[in-house]
């Protein structure tokens, strides 16, 4: 990571070492700082430690306000001119993140952080600071894609995940889940009663003791049970959990999963169905070699 720290100034001759701006409310000792935009003027000082987030040379840098949008991305220049002339007017903190496009191509992303500041003799200036976030971005992008494919793998294999807090009864669902129960993920209550309502009938308190006895001994959860859809369709679930302790060794959450296996429990039943055809059909069988013997 490297830091940009952006100290509009009226234009000095030099950027100094060290500078102090207790006059302002802010003291900064910070060796190599360098950035400076007079508001009045548009003119624009940085220090070596700032071109290289840019990917700047020498003097590769013109010193105004416009060569610093240009550096920028141009899917996010406007968005961040906006932000800077709506800091200016209002008064407001500037805070924005965005990408920057190097000379060589390259793109890396920042946090802009600045804020207005007024000196004794009355010329505004802008302090603030620009972080490159570019590992981190790329590292909510890898996990973001990550939980991409995995909502693919559970939609496709018909099964979702929850998460719920035993403490402040939160309960948290994927979005497969809801289309599992037949609602929208933002029907669901988000708590375990939310949950249970949507059991059928016949299994609700069943399962619900069930979970009970599990969270007390501290069980892993299988247990399978019908839900009835709001549109009066009854589906099969599995659900799955483990009961996760805190540091005094308190059962405070559960984490798991729901899978619909209503066509497994079709096709369980078609097999009992077949079995006790074939049994029926067998039973008649003997019962006529029986028959046909006795005429004999």
């Amino acid at each position: 990571y490297a830091w940009l720290l952006a100290i509009l100034v009226p234009v000095p001759q030099a950027v100094p070492k060290y500078v102090d701006t207790r006059g302002d409310g802010l003291l900064l000792h910070i060796e190599g700082i360098g950035v400076g935009d007079h508001l009045e003027t548009g003119v624009v000082i940085w220090s070596d430690t700032v071109e290289p987030i840019f990917g700047l040379e020498g003097s590769g840098f013109d010193g105004t306000r416009e060569a610093i949008y240009r550096l920028v991305h141009p899917d996010d220049r406007e968005r961040l001119r906006q932000a800077v002339d709506r800091c200016i007017r209002s008064g407001m903190d500037l805070d924005l993140e965005h990408r920057i496009l190097r000379p060589d191509d390259s793109i890396r992303w920042v946090a802009n952080r600045a804020r207005i500041r007024r000196r004794d003799h009355g010329s505004r200036h802008l302090i603030g600071t620009v972080l490159d976030i570019t590992e981190r971005k790329e590292a909510e992008t890898a996990l973001r894609e990550s939980e991409e494919r995995l909502q693919l793998a559970l939609s496709a294999a018909h099964m979702g995940t929850l998460d719920s807090n035993l403490v402040n009864n939160v309960m948290v669902w994927s979005d497969s889940v809801a289309t599992i129960f037949g609602i929208l993920p933002a029907e669901f209550e988000g708590t375990r009663e939310g949950l249970y309502r949507r059991i059928d009938d016949r299994d609700r308190e069943q399962v619900r003791e069930y979970v009970r006895s599990c969270i007390a001994r501290g069980r892993d959860i299988s247990v399978e049970y019908r839900v009835r859809r709001p549109s009066g369709e009854e589906r099969w679930v599995a659900m799955t959990g483990r009961p996760l302790q805190d540091e005094s060794g308190v059962t405070d959450r559960i984490v798991g999963t729901i899978m619909d296996i209503t066509e497994r429990k079709e096709a369980e039943r078609q097999l009992q169905e077949n079995n006790r055809l074939l049994e029926e059909a067998a039973q008649a069988e003997r019962e006529s070699n029986a028959e046909l013997k006795r005429r004999e």
